[in-house]
């Protein structure tokens, strides 16, 4: 785990068990003479009217525990310097970094294939938006990209013979371009980013229990039992699990579109945290970042 440069440490936190990714965001007078941000609302996220002298620098850190599983079915992925990864594919002027976890079930398939072809289902296999200025086209088209990302991997599960049709992941991604923060989720992997010491939840649990979701599953023929989708899966949306959704084209109870959350990094903004559900099951969005404050101090 890496932390903000005034928390003056370094640490690794293991957590109940599961992935945990934590991404430190601090701030430096950037080499540009600003970073003008619009005053547009693009989906949940308000982008402040304001212009800064200053750049978030990333660092990052990850640990995983299996806990009392017999096998690990998670995945996670920590780029922080994301043009440098792409190359050419990739090449904004403002510092870039992607982090993602996937919570994988039926086995580790699913979760390892997206794992392994993440890169290019995310920025390689369509035209992904070419960062000039962050303005509210580009944040549209931004968030577009990132939708169809996560259908098309998804068809890719559907697709690929090593990967059993019983077998799927929930994907939760972190992007950040500059200032700017964009979280996608599908499934009840989670987001929270440390703001002056308050958690501020970057993305929504994707369970039978939220009654948006109850409401959308029994409208398309599916059925909540015991708090189980169909009886079977603990999630109502997740990639893979192509035996219990209807054939392409059709709505399904089970879905892979995410939801999608941006928003303007400043200052006040110290870290976040992604990770998956044995998290979250554990401790609070805020529990959470307290530990991770004890244990760099």
């Amino acid at each position: 785990m890496i932390v903000s440069s005034n928390m003056g440490a370094e640490a690794d936190i293991i957590f109940r068990h599961q992935v945990v990714d934590v991404m430190s965001i601090s701030t430096q007078v950037s080499r540009f003479d600003s970073v003008a941000a619009c005053a547009e609302t693009i989906g949940d996220a308000v982008i402040e009217s304001s212009v800064v002298k200053f750049v978030p620098r990333i660092r990052s850190g990850s640990c995983a525990n299996i806990g009392p599983r017999r096998s690990m079915e998670d995945e996670h992925i920590r780029i922080d310097d994301l043009s440098s990864h792409l190359g050419s594919i990739f090449n904004p002027s403002i510092p870039s970094a992607f982090y993602a976890v996937f919570d994988g079930h039926g086995g580790v398939d699913a979760a390892a294939y997206i794992k392994s072809n993440a890169t290019r289902l995310f920025f390689e296999d369509f035209d992904f938006p070419q960062v000039s200025d962050i303005d509210a086209v580009f944040l549209k088209e931004l968030e577009d990209s990132h939708r169809k990302a996560f259908l098309l991997a998804d068809l890719a599960l559907a697709a690929e013979s090593s990967v059993n049709s019983s077998c799927g992941t929930t994907v939760l991604t972190a992007l950040v371009l500059g200032r700017h923060l964009l979280v996608a989720n599908a499934g009840d992997c989670r987001a929270v980013l440390c703001r002056k010491g308050t958690a501020v939840e970057m993305s929504q649990d994707h369970r039978p229990s939220y009654l948006p979701e109850r409401k959308r599953v029994e409208e398309l023929g599916g059925f909540i039992d015991d708090g189980y989708l169909n009886g079977y899966l603990s999630v109502t949306r997740a990639l893979g699990d192509w035996d219990m959704k209807f054939p392409l084209g059709s709505a399904s109870p089970l879905i892979a579109e995410p939801d999608v959350r941006q928003i303007v990094l400043s200052e006040d903004d110290e870290f976040l945290i992604i990770g998956c559900d044995g998290i979250w099951d554990g401790m609070s969005c805020q529990v959470s970042l307290l530990s991770a404050w004890f244990a760099v101090l």
